[in-house]
């Protein structure tokens, strides 16, 4: 019998399970597979230097990204891969958390990372995955603001047929217009007291968040936002000092988007 290289087999099985389970924490691939944590970090530390796995900031689980030659090469996972250290310097810079929205498989706008690493006041570690509403958070009226006109109106139609009914009182009302007018002149939308946050994500409710809008050539791509306390920090002094940050965080991750688009292309 051929003797295995054990290395390279260990590492295979562990690309397998999370290429089946989408993602996983260190525990559950070690009790999945039966190897020490040790052994399946050196794997996982191999697997995402050559970019098949990504490691999420939010919760520290490992995210199957695929092969980086292959027709998934381009997909929202991806995408968090390359942006997410651009996004954690933002917070850096900023000293405010940061979740990065992006259009996933469905083609829904989803939250795949974040910089909230702790469950203190106003930081809640289950944000990713959370889709966020198109007309009642910041977040999703950044994207939808930046939508071509067509898709625009069609998004509007949407949310007034098919979302809940607090959306669609929403839009009844004037405050998503004066959000529109805020975006097309400034560039950025701002979480209102009325936002709708699902329980889940629910953060502190002193919170506070602006989004802007990751551009791409045509349609947007995603958006990006900072949060921060209201009750320690001034809406206002975030505005002036960090703003320009976040759009031009948002704008580097597009040019990120667009090398990116160009390299796969090149490869196929």
């Amino acid at each position: 019998m051929t003797e295995l290289n054990q290395t390279l087999n260990r590492a295979l099985q562990v690309a397998e399970m999370l290429q089946i389970r989408q993602q996983s924490s260190l525990k559950e691939l070690a009790n999945a597979t039966g190897f020490s944590k040790q052994s399946i970090l050196r794997s996982l530390d191999t697997l995402i230097y050559r970019g098949w796995v990504r490691k999420r900031v939010n919760d520290r689980r490992y995210i199957w990204v695929g092969l980086p030659t292959s027709k998934n090469s381009n997909n929202c996972q991806a995408k968090a891969k390359l942006s997410m250290p651009r996004v954690q310097q933002l917070s850096l810079d900023t000293g405010l958390v940061s979740d990065l929205a992006l259009l996933n498989e469905d083609n829904t706008l989803t939250i795949v990372d974040s910089t909230r690493l702790r469950g203190s006041e106003g930081i809640n570690i289950n944000v990713t995955g959370y889709q966020p509403s198109l007309a009642m958070t910041a977040l999703g009226r950044a994207f939808w603001f930046a939508s071509p006109q067509a898709t625009f109106v069609q998004l509007r139609e949407q949310i007034l047929n098919t979302a809940q009914l607090s959306e669609r009182e929403y839009l009844q009302g004037t405050h998503w217009c004066q959000e529109l007018q805020r975006f097309q002149q400034f560039g950025y939308t701002q979480r209102h007291s009325t936002d709708y946050i699902p329980q889940i994500v629910k953060d502190s409710a002193a919170s506070k968040a602006i989004a802007v809008a990751i551009k791409g050539p045509n349609e947007p791509l995603g958006a990006l936002n900072l949060v921060w306390d209201q009750l320690q920090v001034d809406t206002e002094e975030v505005i002036n000092q960090h703003l320009r940050a976040l759009l031009e965080c948002a704008d580097d991750i597009a040019k990120q988007f667009a090398k990116m688009q160009q390299k796969t292309k090149k490869q196929h």
